[in-house]
């Protein structure tokens, strides 16, 4: 039940990224919005405090030996999806911050290996 709980926290956290990347569009459509509703800093302000519970919770069930492997896919989730959202220059291009952060959620069939 964490693991999924941790799952969807991390399919929440790829929304809030592509949130804070489709703000210009959304704003040009007129398009309601999660950045629009709350603000852009309150968006900044959740992306990294979902992040940081995600890493505490990892941290916490690793150091009491559960689930270790799975952790270990999770961390590297969260790395790539805050890369995308830390380096935007380099991810707005083309878009390729979609195509990571959807690519992101085939990582856990490396669990079944």
């Amino acid at each position: 039940l964490i693991m999924f709980a941790q799952f969807c926290l991390l399919a929440f956290i790829n929304l809030l990224i592509f949130s804070h990347y489709d703000r210009k569009v959304d704003e040009l459509d007129g398009s309601s919005s999660l950045v629009r509703a709350i603000s852009e800093k309150r968006l900044n302000q959740l992306i990294i405090g979902c992040s940081l519970f995600l890493l505490l919770a990892s941290a916490f069930l690793i150091a009491n030996g559960h689930s270790i492997n799975i952790q270990l896919i999770y961390f590297l989730m969260l790395g790539i999806l805050l890369a995308t959202y830390f380096f935007p220059e380099v991810f707005e291009k083309n878009e390729r911050f979609r195509s990571l952060g959807d690519g992101v959620f085939i990582l856990p069939i490396l669990a079944l290996l």
